[in-house]
């Protein structure tokens, strides 16, 4: 069984994928993902582009059984980060 998965974020400066393993937790998969597209420290939220679902910093992505290649949001909440 494959315990990684590939997922596409989107956020306001583009898209990239990202391989994380499946029990990774949502902060950080967004750390990683703030980090990579170069934004400053600040608050964001992970949502799923399907049906915009917010998903919860603290459960791992394989609690939302997200599909390999899923596209998921990389939003700052207001004034955060740009």
């Amino acid at each position: 069984m494959d315990r990684s998965i590939d997922v596409v974020i989107q956020s306001p400066r583009g898209q990239e994928t990202f391989t994380f393993e499946k029990n990774v937790k949502v902060a950080e998969v967004i750390e990683t993902a703030r980090t990579a597209f170069g934004f400053e420290p600040g608050e964001f939220a992970l949502k799923r582009e399907r049906d915009g679902e917010t998903l919860a910093l603290e459960r791992p992505l394989v609690s939302y059984h997200i599909q390999d290649n899923e596209v998921l949001l990389l939003v700052p909440e207001m004034g955060a980060g740009v």
